[in-house]
């Protein structure tokens, strides 16, 4: 085949297959770029460049024969030199064919088994993409006579397709002109990106709200986060779970050709379904109570996660360990934790329950002042990390017969004026001057100590018992306290003082970082009741109700500040004395 006469063919298919080979190696570098994503950057690169590399070579080692065997003077041994590097390229290449393949179809399984956070999502989302377009894009097999052009206007037409039945077009949702964080969101590639100028949702109907939480074109984390902790002052959580039974089961047009279809189910339907199972995962961790056994919400789940199992089993599989595990034993943040040896107890053995006699008499005094504030403090920061965030937006403490959409809320004020009650009556019930002074010092040495402690609850409780007119009538009493205590209640006078909105005690608690630390509970409470007079639940002069979403983002932002109060345990030891 290489006599003189076809080595001028030989040059001309040779080159066909160089110019093959580097945009096969092209493709390849695009397909191992988006399927790998999910891969450490360090050894997607490594993958990618020896994909390169082995092609390069066999390259120049084709086009060294064919130059050799297109000479006027080549040997009889440059014809077969030319049909081994023609073959060791066609292996190079569909060895790496098949290994990007391989890499694909790995990835297409790890689809399946979605059970991260949204990024990840993303990234097993593009992959899919790439396979089922990337290396077929350039097939005659469809028969199509669409340009890729047309095909996308028309895929853009029909997306609208991909949303409930009662709602309007996703782009009904309502807009702020100011851009949010950065979201990511589909680019023009075949990638995922961030975009810094993210819309930001000011209002739209509840439906609206579900259709873009799992919109298939945007990624938007922090309206997730935000609607996910405030829908249920909008919404019940049977209506929402509905909502997203719908969204799961969204269908193409009838009208689609094959390759259409094809290029609904990558790019629309799937990422719907995982913003689904996203919204789920998050919604079963967070709002545990919303499905315990026996309710009605919790059935619907169970026959709904039967669906899922036929199209992501192992999706299903996930949310059902998340349902068993948060509903039995409520959100991870509860089973946090300390880490080191909490400090010793300072509480004298014989007053614990486990060694005190039926004729002990414990006297609260006994025990050390900063025992008491550390005892103190581990009961306000348990009552503290049971409250929900359906609590917080109930609004129920603020009128009577209302406290049991509150409960946690309720027994933590219940507490601090019990403390409160509890100061006044063991200062009132001495009846020696000297007695009360000395009891007086005691409590404001535990205050202290609650400080010291970041316990601003005890803070408030003990200074507001102190504070009493009952206590404060007690002239004798307070003169016989040293000036180094006095200096001292003064200072936590001023840290409790209502003086500019509580300035000095938000811009103590606002420095706090990473640390235990148990607020006063009240001052979030009425940011909460301020939010609410001041930003109404619905936007005005709308034919529907347009749920008011900046005031939800603004709720969810004292949300987030008590959950970061929650999320880090106090490293002491409980003592019983009862």
């Amino acid at each position: 085949m290489c006599g003189s006469d076809s080595r001028e063919s030989y040059g001309e298919v040779v080159q066909q297959m160089v110019v093959a080979a580097a945009r096969l190696s092209q493709e390849v570098g695009m397909l191992e770029e988006d399927v790998l994503v999910d891969q450490s950057r360090r050894k997607r690169e490594r993958d990618s460049e020896k994909s390169r590399a082995d092609i390069e070579a066999a390259v120049r080692t084709t086009r060294l024969a064919c130059h050799m065997a297109s000479g006027p003077t080549a040997p009889s041994s440059a014809a077969s030199k030319l049909m081994t590097a023609a073959n060791t390229l066609k292996e190079t290449c569909s060895r790496t064919v098949a290994s990007a393949l391989r890499t694909a179809g790995q990835h297409r399984r790890a689809l399946e088994q979605a059970q991260r956070m949204e990024q990840e999502f993303v990234s097993l989302m593009t992959g899919q993409r790439s396979v089922d377009g990337s290396l077929a894009a350039d097939s005659d097999d469809c028969g199509e006579e669409e340009t890729e052009g047309e095909e996308s206007t028309r895929m853009r037409r029909y997306s609208s397709s991909a949303k409930l039945t009662a709602d309007v077009n996703p782009t009904g949702v309502l807009f702020a002109e100011k851009p949010a964080s950065p979201s990511v969101r589909r680019g023009s590639q075949s990638s995922w990106s961030l975009v810094k100028e993210a819309p930001v949702v000011s209002g739209a109907t509840a439906q609206q709200l579900v259709t873009w939480l799992t919109y298939h074109r945007a990624i938007d984390a922090e309206f997730a986060d935000t609607f996910l902790l405030t829908f249920s002052s909008f919404m019940t959580s049977e209506q929402l779970l509905t909502s997203l039974i719908s969204r799961f089961s969204v269908t193409p047009p009838h009208q689609l050709s094959k390759r259409e279809r094809e290029a609904f189910l990558t790019d629309i339907l799937i990422p719907i379904r995982l913003r689904v199972v996203h919204g789920l995962q998050v919604w079963i961790a967070g709002s545990y109570d919303d499905f315990k056994e026996g309710n009605s919400t919790r059935s619907l789940l169970n026959k709904f996660l039967n669906t899922v199992e036929s199209f992501l089993p192992a999706c299903s599989q996930q949310l059902r360990r998340t349902l068993a595990t948060n509903v039995k034993s409520g959100p991870s943040h509860l089973h946090a934790s300390p880490t080191g040896k909490p400090p010793s107890s300072l509480i004298p053995p014989d007053l614990t329950s486990s060694h005190a006699s039926s004729h002990t008499s414990f006297d609260l005094l006994d025990v050390n002042s900063l025992e008491l504030a550390r005892q103190l403090t581990l009961t306000f920061s348990y009552i503290l990390r049971q409250i929900r965030p359906c609590e917080l937006l109930s609004l129920g403490w603020r009128e009577e017969g209302t406290a049991g959409l509150c409960p946690n809320i309720s027994l933590f004020q219940f507490m601090s004026r019990k403390m409160s009650g509890l100061v006044g009556r063991e200062v009132v019930r001495e009846t020696v001057d000297e007695d009360r002074a000395s009891v007086i010092s005691y409590f404001v040495e535990t205050a202290k100590s609650c400080r010291e402690l970041k316990n601003f609850a005890g803070v408030f409780a003990i200074t507001d018992g102190l504070s009493q007119s009952s206590v404060g009538e007690q002239d004798q009493a307070w003169q016989l306290v040293t000036d180094h205590l006095l200096r001292v209640y003064r200072d936590l006078q001023a840290l409790v003082s209502p003086d500019n909105s509580y300035h000095r005690y938000r811009h103590d608690t606002r420095v706090i970082h990473q640390s235990p630390i148990v607020p006063h509970l009240s001052i979030l409470l009425s940011d909460m009741e301020e939010i609410d007079k001041t930003l109404t639940d619905y936007l005005p002069h709308s034919p529907e109700k347009v749920v008011n979403f900046s005031k939800r983002r603004v709720q969810a932002g004292l949300v987030r500040q008590l959950q970061r109060w929650q999320s880090t345990p106090y490293n002491l030891t409980p003592v019983d004395v009862s």
